[in-house]
């Protein structure tokens, strides 16, 4: 999490130690998959204001 130039606040660390944690984790594969519905609908959202 720490490279040159890269700085973090409290929230935005927080949050990619979640993400961390849960690529790490035992049940990443299930959060995943509980995951890609958000994604579809963020994707769906970013081409609609794209266009």
């Amino acid at each position: 999490m720490k490279q040159s130039g890269m700085f973090w606040g409290n929230p935005g660390a927080n949050a990619l130690l979640g993400v961390c944690c849960q690529i790490l984790g035992p049940n990443f594969e299930a959060a995943w998959q509980a995951r890609k519905p958000v994604f579809a609908t963020q994707r769906r959202k970013a081409l609609q204001w794209s266009n």
